[in-house]
């Protein structure tokens, strides 16, 4: 199992996969509050909707820069971004989305399958030869 360089790149990732999925899981709602607006003619949800479009915008302008510069400790395939390149035969899609299941994995398994190299990396950093014990 690999694992990343530096502390750093782990949180890195973390955050860019709860952003990912916190960014879904907003369009989804945005979504369902646009057609229940349409749907019942509620004046007052319209400034939920205007918040919810505001708040997306809002994370998809953090979760961009972010995730562009998340990769893989192996190949360095960008697992969280589409980038168009192709596939691992092991990449399974979750609901239809190969980036979404590797936020899903980073957050409740602790590690990941790359879809691109189709290597599993572990959610930890490397130990470094400064910070080995010596007995």
């Amino acid at each position: 199992m690999h694992q990343f360089p530096h502390y750093s790149s782990v949180v890195r990732f973390k955050i860019a996969c709860w952003l990912m999925v916190l960014l879904c899981a907003l369009v989804i709602s945005t979504l369902g509050v646009l057609g229940y607006v349409i749907f019942s003619e509620n004046e007052k949800l319209k400034d939920v909707l205007l918040g919810l479009n505001v708040a997306s915008i809002i994370l998809l302008i953090i979760y961009c820069p972010l995730s562009s510069s998340v990769r893989c400790p192996l190949c360095q395939g960008r697992p969280i971004v589409r980038s168009g390149s192709s596939r691992n035969w092991k990449a399974k899609p979750l609901l239809g989305s190969h980036r979404l299941r590797v936020a899903g994995a980073v957050i409740f398994k602790n590690c990941f399958r790359c879809p691109h190299c189709g290597e599993v990396t572990a959610m930890q950093a490397r130990e470094t030869h400064g910070s080995r014990r010596k007995f």
